[in-house]
C-alpha cells in the first residue's frame, strides 16, 4: 500500500473525532479547493472563514480543512476517515478533481 499524503490522529475530546495532518508543508487556497470539490461531485462544500466544511454524504463524516492541509473530521469508524481523507487530498493535489475522485472511489470498491 502507498503511503498516505496525511497522519491521522484519534482526538482525546471526542469519541468521534479525528485529525488529519498533511505530511509534508501546505497551504491551500480553500476558495479554489472549494470549487475543485464541487467540480468533483461533492454537494455540500461551504467556505465558513478559516476554513472549508465538507460534508461527504455517503459515508457520513463531517470534515473541516484548514488552509494548513489540516482537516479535522467526524465520523464514527476511523475507515471512514481515512476514506473521507483520501479523497479530499486527492482533490486538492491535483489539477483533475473529476479523475482524482474516481481513482480515489475505485480504491474501496
Amino acid at each position: 500500500m502507498a503511503k498516505r499524503a496525511y497522519i491521522v490522529r484519534k482526538l482525546c475530546s471526542s469519541i468521534e473525532e479525528y485529525e488529519a495532518a498533511p505530511r509534508e508543508r501546505m497551504v491551500l487556497d480553500l476558495g479554489l479547493l472549494a470549487e475543485k470539490l464541487k467540480e468533483a461531485g461533492f454537494e455540500e462544500v461551504v467556505v465558513q472563514g478559516p476554513h472549508l466544511t465538507i460534508l461527504v454524504d455517503d459515508i457520513g463524516v463531517v470534515a473541516q480543512v484548514y488552509q494548513s492541509g489540516t482537516i479535522l473530521l467526524q465520523a464514527a469508524l476511523r475507515d471512514d476517515v481515512e476514506r473521507a481523507c483520501d479523497l479530499i487530498y486527492a482533490v486538492a493535489l491535483t489539477e483533475n478533481a473529476k479523475q482524482a475522485k474516481k481513482t480515489v472511489e475505485c480504491h474501496f470498491e
